[in-house]
């Protein structure tokens, strides 16, 4: 978070009118990547005695696994999260295929 912070500072103060920094599509991803590190790693508890992950009690997705199965190793949750994500993404498209061929029925 220290290089984001003071890359942010540093852009910024160059930011201003008139504008002699256009930061772009890199510095983009890469903020929205360490957004989305924080964001996901902050939000659970390790425990170094056992080395398993365990749940808070805020809503992100990876709590509601750790909450309903019990701690977890970070190798066994993102299993347990791909194939969820797997999962999800067949049943998006089953929903697709049958929600497309209802809607040309339709019309």
């Amino acid at each position: 978070m220290t290089e984001s912070s003071s890359l942010k500072v540093c852009c910024s103060s160059r930011s201003r009118y008139p504008s002699s920094v256009f930061v772009g599509d890199t510095y983009t991803y890469f903020a929205g990547m360490t957004m989305a590190v924080v964001g996901i790693l902050g939000h659970f508890r390790f425990d170094p005695q056992t080395g398993l992950l365990t749940g808070t009690n805020d809503g992100t997705l990876v709590n509601f696994f750790l909450r309903n199965l019990g701690p977890k190793s970070k190798k066994s949750l993102c299993i347990y999260l791909l194939i969820f994500q797997g999962i999800a993404c067949c049943f998006c498209f089953l929903l697709r295929y049958l929600l497309a061929g209802w809607y040309k029925m339709k019309n």
